[in-house]
């Protein structure tokens, strides 16, 4: 003899989890609003504070690590480069997954009226931004949609059962 009232009784959500289910579903539209615009506003106010700068070459003259993780590594590396029509040479930190020798290239912003050098983190901005996109389509697919049809087979096994 089958004990069981009905057998969707095995899959409907306790009201708990029914509750989570829904709070989720509606968190992840701000959520993914959130993660898909907050890269793109920082990479915004980083061209604005960058618009006067030109990107310049430097000759790196020395480089020596000082912080190193498993994709890029920063370094304070001796650069010349060409600034106000003459050459100048000054040390800059660098983030940069290659590793960096005396002789090597690299791309830094430059103040054309004070001569100083920066490190351009203009193309990390952009990764934030591809990532914080990629992760907003994932809380919208998964967060809202499938957490959607979630809660309509439950809605539909609460109705079957109470039929």
């Amino acid at each position: 003899m089958n004990d069981r009232a009905h057998p969707a009784a095995d899959q409907r959500l306790p009201a708990t989890r029914r509750r989570m289910a829904i709070a989720l579903r509606w968190l992840s539209i701000p959520l993914a609003m959130f993660v898909a615009i907050a890269p793109l506003w920082s990479l915004r106010s980083e061209y604005r504070r960058t618009a006067n700068m030109t990107a310049t070459s430097a000759t790196v003259l020395d480089a020596r690590v000082v912080n190193a993780s498993r994709i890029t590594s920063e370094w304070e590396v001796y650069v010349r480069y060409r600034a106000r029509g003459r050459t100048v040479e000054n040390p800059v930190r660098i983030w940069t997954g290659a590793d960096l020798h005396e002789g090597d290239t690299v791309s830094l912003l430059v103040d054309p009226a004070t001569g100083d050098a920066e490190d351009d983190h203009r193309a990390m901005g952009w990764a934030m931004a591809a990532c914080g996109a990629l992760v907003a389509v994932f809380f919208l697919l998964v967060g809202f949609r499938a957490m959607g049809a979630m809660l309509r087979r439950d809605r539909q096994w609460r109705k079957d059962g109470s039929a």
